[in-house]
């Protein structure tokens, strides 16, 4: 039944040349016209199905990622995934209507596609790991859109994660896409996930300078700063006596947010209170000490050397420079 239902293709096998073919189609003129108009509609439809199923894989996916954005719980983050892997089971699904169109067997179909995935799995086994990570790292969720991480070895703000890659702008701007199995192998260090950050530095100062006039600028500093938190409240003490300093270690929390300019806002406060009350931050520095035999050998060579000075200021080619008379003016004029 239906169109082309009632086709007899029986004589078609026992043509074996062009020319054959050519007589069959003359003898069989209306059945040709009939295969002709069966295959053409079929084709017509098999696009138009095509079209528009790929246009609603589409539609269905971003449909699918709005109504999941709309759940109390939901994890943005699973937002872009979830929008490609219902955008392909429907790109899939109009893939096996067209092909039953056709008349496509769907069982030998899979089973050709199921013993040609062991290859391909095979041969993509790297993009696969990317998978499975990327998979990992999208239910495990140790970072997320927008928080600063290190992550395979890059710094920067994460913009995106999904099956393959995890994209990352660095402080300069750059974009990085880090294959998700670096990622999820290495330490992934997440410096916005807790609400608050600890300042955990070393303050020096010298020897000479006052341990505790230089505690008292470093907490005044910080207490007067609405940014640390008093809770717990900021500590300052000596952790070490070094070969060039006092080291006082500063312990102070601020919220994440703000953590990196309240730090360099801090030790900008530091240096100029530092140098405003007379606390000094040492450097490395070297003395060169003489023996008394050295010393002895230094005024020894001392007139040698002032008299080859003196022979070579009063040979014949010797010229010295003399400074010109300030009525002479500017030489650049």
């Amino acid at each position: 039944g239906g169109f082309g239902g009632h086709m007899d293709f029986s004589t078609l096998g026992e043509v074996g040349s062009y020319e054959e073919l050519l007589e069959w189609l003359k003898g069989h003129w209306p059945l040709a016209v009939e295969l002709a108009l069966w295959f053409l509609l079929r084709l017509v439809l098999a696009i138009a199905i095509f079209v528009i199923g790929m246009r609603v894989a589409g539609w269905g996916g971003n449909r699918a990622g709005e109504a999941f954005e709309r759940l109390p719980n939901w994890d943005k983050t699973l937002t872009p995934p979830t929008k490609r892997v219902v955008s392909f089971l429907l790109a899939g699904l109009t893939v096996c209507l067209v092909l039953i169109l056709f008349g496509v067997q769907m069982t030998a179909f899979i089973a050709v596609l199921t013993g040609s995935a062991v290859a391909i799995g095979l041969a993509i086994q790297g993009t696969l790991s990317n998978v499975a990570s990327g998979v990992m790292l999208l239910v495990l969720r140790p970072m997320r859109p927008g928080d600063f991480v290190r992550a395979g070895g890059t710094y920067g703000n994460v913009v995106e994660i999904n099956l393959f890659f995890s994209t990352i702008r660095q402080l300069n701007g750059e974009i990085v896409s880090e294959p998700n199995s670096n990622v999820f192998s290495s330490a992934i260090k997440n410096y916005t996930m807790p609400p608050t950050r600890s300042l955990w530095d070393v303050v020096g100062i010298s020897y000479d300078s006052d341990i505790d006039q230089a505690r008292t600028i470093i907490l005044d500093l910080l207490e007067n700063d609405d940014r640390w938190l008093s809770d717990p409240a900021p500590v300052v003490y000596v952790t070490n006596l070094g070969e060039y300093s006092v080291d006082l270690t500063v312990s102070a929390s601020c919220p994440t947010k703000v953590y990196f300019q309240a730090k360099s806002d801090f030790f900008e406060a530091v240096k100029k209170r530092f140098d405003a009350q007379g606390v000094t931050i040492p450097f490395p520095t070297s003395t060169l000490e003489l023996s008394q035999a050295d010393q002895q050998q230094a005024a020894a060579r001392a007139p040698a050397v002032e008299g080859q000075a003196g022979a070579a200021g009063s040979s014949p080619g010797a010229t010295i420079a003399k400074p010109k008379s300030s009525e002479q003016g500017d030489p650049s004029e």
